[in-house]
């Protein structure tokens, strides 16, 4: 279980072991999270963001060209992710999303 300071964005176990690793630097929501740092803990790591920017772009232009930032290895896999997570609406590809990015400050190892 992955545990988060308050008013964070929050991650799923994949997607915290992404951060951690230093292979995600972004995160795409339906709602816009404010910039600031954000704390998280699991899985025997603290790691600490902050959140510098959002823009609205469309989910295909997210599949397509920032995919590797998301922590993923392919546009599949960003619209794979997205579908499972929005089980509802599922893929849209025209559909808008805040694309935010952050820093990965700080990944500390925990005893």
């Amino acid at each position: 279980m992955i545990t988060a300071s308050e008013g964070a964005p929050p991650f799923r176990q994949d997607m915290f072991m992404a951060m951690a690793e230093g292979r995600k630097t972004a995160t795409s929501r339906n709602s816009r999270y404010a910039n600031g740092r954000y704390m998280y803990q699991g899985s025997g790591y603290e790691v600490i963001i902050e959140l510098y920017s959002a823009t609205r772009l469309r989910l295909e232009v997210i599949a397509q060209e920032h995919y590797l930032e998301e922590g993923v290895d392919s546009p599949q896999a960003f619209r794979d992710i997205w579908a499972e997570i929005h089980p509802r609406k599922g893929w849209r590809p025209l559909d808008k999303a805040w694309f935010h990015k952050f820093h990965v400050l700080e990944v500390r190892r925990l005893a």
